[in-house]
């Protein structure tokens, strides 16, 4: 009886201990190239960035998480974040953890290709999940950063913008003096729209903050520098 009871105990131990040691993991990774023109907030000039989320879990809780890597593959380059450097988002019903600033070359280009997410965990165990950043009709592994030609022009309602020369699946808009007239958000147009900011006249000295999507999967995203209602 001692003797089922000791083997009984020493199983138990053996499953906490493989419970505790469970490593943690990644899964749904998502990214985006994201370029801030100078006058846009990240920089005294134009600066882009790889941005990558995914979903984290540990069975220990958050708090076991010790460092996130980013690895690209064919160079060996790799970027480390501590576990208190993650961001937390919302993608649809789920929450993501990430960064949105891998910076590379000064923030002159985005190195494209496979690259790996690895999360380490306190005890050591790591989990890899792999990523593949790509654009579409982009051929070389690098991606440079740069500013389409565009025009903003007000209409003379003094309510409404016309953004041209520059093609674009949606673009986001923000009056950033003005937060409520969105609900302290962006509202998305879709190309075509008419990309009216207000239904009263915007006074002179507002300031309007563009978001561009060059894509339905906006895997290129673009900050243009703020457009001052004159």
């Amino acid at each position: 009886m001692k003797l089922l009871q000791c083997m009984f105990f020493l199983l138990l131990l053996l499953f906490i201990f493989s419970c505790e040691n469970e490593p943690p993991y990644i899964r749904n990774p998502v990214y985006n190239i994201v370029v801030y023109q100078s006058g846009a907030g990240a920089g005294p000039s134009t600066m882009v960035f790889l941005s990558v989320h995914f979903i984290l879990f540990d069975e220990n809780g958050f708090e076991d998480i010790s460092d996130i890597s980013l690895i690209h593959v064919d160079t060996d380059i790799v970027w480390k974040l501590k576990r208190n450097d993650l961001e937390e988002t919302l993608y649809g019903d789920n929450n993501y953890h990430g960064f949105s600033f891998f910076e590379y070359d000064n923030g002159n280009s985005v190195l494209l290709g496979d690259y790996i997410v690895r999360v380490t965990d306190s005890s050591g165990n790591q989990s890899d999940m792999a990523l593949l950043v790509d654009l579409e009709g982009h051929s070389e592994n690098i991606y440079k950063s740069s500013i389409p030609e565009y025009e903003i022009n007000l209409k003379e309602n003094r309510k409404e913008i016309e953004f041209n020369k520059f093609e674009y699946s949606s673009l986001e808009l923000k009056v950033l003096n003005q937060p409520e007239l969105f609900n302290n958000s962006r509202k998305k147009f879709t190309f075509g729209e008419k990309l009216i900011l207000s239904d009263k006249e915007l006074v002179a000295g507002s300031l309007v903050s563009l978001r561009v999507n060059s894509a339905v999967d906006e895997r290129l995203i673009y900050f243009l520098k703020n457009y001052t209602i004159r």
